[in-house]
C-alpha cells in the first residue's frame, strides 16, 4: 500500500516531525470511523469490498503483476482473458 509519510524509518525523521506524521494519522483514522459509524449495513459492506479490491490491486501490483489493473475484474468474475 502507499506510504502513510514520505520517511521510512524512525531514523529518517526528526521526533518533530514522527510526532506529526502520528497526529495527523490519528486524525483521519478517527475521522474515518466517525464516517464508518454513520453508515448503514450495506454501505459498510460496499465499503469494505472496495476498500479489499485496492488492497489487492495494490499488493498485486507491488508483486510485480504490472498488468494487475487491467486483468483483476476478469479474474475475480472467474473468466478468462
Amino acid at each position: 500500500m502507499d506510504p502513510l509519510a514520505e520517511f521510512a524509518l524512525d531514523d529518517d525523521a526528526s521526533g518533530e516531525e514522527a510526532a506529526l506524521a502520528e497526529a495527523s494519522c490519528a486524525l483521519v483514522l478517527g475521522r474515518l470511523d466517525g464516517l464508518v459509524a454513520g453508515l448503514s449495513d450495506d454501505e459498510k459492506t460496499l465499503f469494505c469490498m472496495h476498500l479489499l479490491r485496492k488492497t489487492l490491486i495494490t499488493a498485486l501490483l507491488q508483486s510485480g503483476f504490472t498488468d494487475a489493473e487491467m486483468r483483476f475484474d476478469h479474474w475475480f468474475a472467474g473468466l478468462s482473458c
